[in-house]
C-alpha cells in the first residue's frame, strides 16, 4: 500500500519535482507572512489561490509525460487526489494561522479578511459580521469553518487548475479558456437562479461549499477522462 502511494506521487510529481516544491514553499512564506507587511489577508489568499491552481495547471499540462513512462492514469490521477488533498489542508491551515495571529494583534484585520467566518450560534448560518461584531475574537466553530472554507477554496485550485492544464494539452489553449469562461458562467447563472429563487447564500460559508464542492468533483471527473485520453 505504501509503495502504491509513493508510486502514485511520484508518478504526478516527476515531471515539475522542483516547480512544485519551489512553488509550495513559495506561496507557504507569501501567504504566512505578506499579510503581515502590506496587502489585505484575502488578497494573500487569492493570490495563493491563483499560483496554485497555474502549478497544478502545469501538472495536467504534462500529464503526458506520465504516460510516456508508461505509467497508469489511475496512478497518476491517485497521485494528484493525494499532492492536491495534503497541499490544500497544509496551506489551508497555514493561512488560517496567520489570519489568527494577525487578528489577535490587529483586531481591526478581520474587517479585510473576506475568507473569516464568523460564527453566529444563533442563526442556522455564518454571516459576515462588521469590525464591531467581530472584534471579540472568534470560536472554535468559526476557526474550524475558516479552516474548511480556506481547504475547499486550494481544493478546488488545484482540481481546476489541473484539469484546465490537461485539457490545453489535449485540445489547446483556447478550448481550455472557452471551458473556464462557460464554467464560470454556468456558475453565474446557478448563483443568480437560487437569487432570483428568494434564497440567500452567505460568503464564504455555506457559499463555499456550495459552488466550490460541486466544482471539485465536475474538475475531477474532467482531468480524469481527459488525462486518461493524453497521448505522451
Amino acid at each position: 500500500m505504501r509503495h502504491a502511494t509513493e508510486h502514485s506521487i511520484s508518478a504526478f510529481t516527476a515531471p515539475l519535482r522542483r516547480e512544485l516544491a519551489v512553488g509550495f514553499i513559495a506561496i507557504a512564506v507569501l501567504l504566512t507572512v505578506g499579510r503581515f507587511l502590506f496587502l489585505e489577508g484575502s488578497t494573500w489568499n487569492m493570490l495563493g489561490l491563483l499560483a496554485t491552481a497555474l502549478l497544478f495547471a502545469m501538472c495536467g499540462h504534462r500529464s503526458g509525460a506520465a504516460k510516456a513512462l508508461d505509467v497508469p492514469a489511475k496512478a497518476w490521477f491517485t497521485g494528484f487526489a493525494i499532492v492536491a488533498v495534503v497541499w490544500s489542508i497544509a496551506l489551508g491551515l497555514l493561512a488560517v494561522g496567520a489570519t489568527w495571529l494577525n487578528w489577535r494583534t490587529k483586531p481591526e484585520y478581520a474587517r479585510s479578511d473576506a475568507f473569516f467566518v464568523t460564527a453566529d450560534p444563533g442563526t442556522p448560518f455564518i454571516v459576515p459580521q462588521d469590525q464591531s461584531q467581530m472584534g471579540g475574537g472568534g470560536g472554535a466553530v468559526s476557526w474550524s469553518l475558516t479552516i474548511l472554507v480556506l481547504v475547499t477554496c486550494f481544493l478546488a485550485a488545484c482540481a481546476i487548475g489541473a484539469a484546465l492544464g490537461a485539457i490545453a494539452a489535449h485540445w489547446g489553449v483556447v478550448t481550455a479558456i472557452v471551458t473556464a469562461a462557460v464554467a464560470f458562467g454556468i456558475a453565474l447563472a446557478a448563483a443568480f437562479s437560487i437569487f432570483e429563487a428568494g434564497y440567500r447564500i452567505e460568503a464564504p460559508y455555506p457559499g463555499v461549499f456550495v459552488f466550490g464542492l460541486p466544482a471539485v468533483a465536475v474538475a475531477a471527473i474532467i482531468l480524469w477522462f481527459t488525462a486518461d485520453r493524453l497521448e505522451p
